[in-house]
């Protein structure tokens, strides 16, 4: 945990292992998540792990979805694909941002680069963006001009190929967003499950022509679309509160809270915080009891530093402005 105090608001100062073994480490994801909240660095080389091999995941499953693309005509399918290499293109702007975040503040980026993250964002939502306007386009130019659909079996295998590629990211993604607390990592993941359950509706298109509805695949794509529409309109709040500083009214108030119940201290005010990547910048005033010395002031916002950043659960950088 950072922290930075002020007074007078003035600062004080194995190449042995199997490829089994190597595997089954980019998968492994420890119980005690908060451990790697106060380790930023740590954090950022297990986001660019992450992020590269959900990328290889899911490019793999869509180069395979491509194939049968061109097997079988279907629509639905293309459109699942598209949105599958759009979800795998995701991956590059985040490995960048915790590439840039794991990179020492200098005198022109004195807070560092966690602002990276956020801009990686609205990448994702530029991309996710682009993939729904290709859809539709392909969807409703084939619900005008149907294209007969083939292999209906191979049809119904490459959506449950793109169910499990996205699942299996999605798990990957949630559980590491979580042990590093990345937001954007568990959106992402999240983003990758409703992939998933998009590549489900692939198997209702192939269902749809094997009964003699095959308008029921272009339909699908669409309804897919629809879906894509919804990550996007949820992405861009998260995106927006971030940009502008917005965060949790009950942050500020446990802050506040946890400072007015501590021993010596007799009134808070001007409590403020925001998000700088996946770090909680805040900082507040307190005032002390007046038989309180320079010393036990000091000693009392150590403790207030230690406490908030164990409850918060986060990593902190905190700075206290000392009124007596």
């Amino acid at each position: 945990m950072n922290t930075k105090e002020v007074h007078h608001h003035q600062t004080d100062s194995n190449s042995s292992r199997t490829l089994k073994n190597k595997l089954r480490s980019l998968f492994k994801v420890h119980s005690h998540a908060n451990h790697d909240h106060g380790n930023a660095n740590l954090g950022n080389k297990i986001g660019m792990q992450t992020t590269m091999l959900s990328f290889a995941i899911l490019m793999v499953t869509a180069l395979v979805q491509l194939i049968i693309v061109f097997m079988t005509n279907s629509v639905a399918l293309l459109a699942d694909t598209i949105h599958n290499f759009s979800d795998a293109f995701t991956s590059l702007p985040l490995f960048l941002a915790f590439w840039l975040n794991n990179r020492q503040s200098s005198k022109k980026y004195s807070y560092g680069y966690g602002r990276a993250e956020d801009l990686a964002g609205l990448v994702i939502i530029l991309l996710i963006a682009f993939s729904a306007l290709v859809l539709f386009w392909e969807s409703f130019s084939r619900l005008l001009n149907p294209v007969p659909i083939k292999h209906l079996e191979i049809l119904a295998l490459a959506g449950l190929i793109g169910f499990l590629g996205n699942e299996l990211v999605a798990k990957y993604r949630i559980s590491v967003g979580k042990r590093i607390n990345s937001e954007s990592l568990i959106a992402d993941g999240l983003h990758s499950r409703i992939d998933g359950l998009t590549s489900l509706a692939v198997l209702i298109g192939a269902f749809g022509v094997f009964i003699g509805f095959p308008i029921l695949d272009p339909l699908i794509g669409i309804f897919i679309g629809a879906m894509i529409l919804f990550i996007l309109r949820d992405a861009s709040i998260r995106i927006w509160y971030r940009l502008m500083d917005a965060v949790n009214p009950q942050i500020l108030a446990q802050i506040e809270n946890h400072a007015k119940t501590t021993e010596g201290v007799s009134g808070v005010h001007n409590v403020r915080a925001r998000w700088l990547g996946r770090s909680l910048v805040a900082d507040l005033h307190l005032e002390f009891e007046k038989d309180i010395s320079i010393k036990v002031a000091h000693e009392i916002t150590d403790q207030l530093k230690s406490e908030l950043g164990k409850d918060l659960e986060c990593n902190l950088d905190l700075l206290i402005h000392l009124d007596v």
